[in-house]
């Protein structure tokens, strides 16, 4: 058996990763899509194709979380694609008007900043710390 990734030949997105027995099952899942062997682990949220090889997709943001005071001052600043929408865990995803999210809290605590990003950035959430 074999692992393949289906994807977009104008983009490079992957829409599929099947597992398929024999070169006949490969050819009657492409309906005109692009294929890849993938390693297990690869999908659509991790990676996408470039260049014909699979490359991990982008992060907006590189980390794990940060830690700001939780005065209502102090800012954690992020410059996002235009395009991003962005939301913290439970409330609703805006678009970013201007390409940077600006987060302040003035209650300590932990906050999930989503962000969706175009693509072929990765979907994130970066965890926030309010001291």
């Amino acid at each position: 058996m074999a692992r393949y990734a289906l994807f977009d030949p104008a983009t490079g997105e992957i829409e599929a990763v099947i597992d398929v027995a024999n070169a006949q099952s490969l050819h009657e899942n492409l309906h005109g899509r692009g294929h890849v062997e993938a390693a297990p682990g690869v999908d659509d949220t991790t990676h996408y194709v470039f260049g014909g090889a699979l490359v991990e997709r982008p992060a907006v943001f590189e980390g794990g979380g940060v830690t700001i005071a939780a005065n209502g001052a102090d800012e954690f600043r992020l410059l996002v694609p235009n395009g991003t929408r962005a939301g913290l865990e439970g409330s609703p995803l805006e678009e970013v008007a201007d390409g940077e999210v600006v987060f302040t809290a003035s209650v300590p605590g932990e906050y999930r900043l989503r962000l969706w990003p175009p693509f072929p950035q990765r979907v994130q959430e970066i965890m926030i710390h309010a001291v």
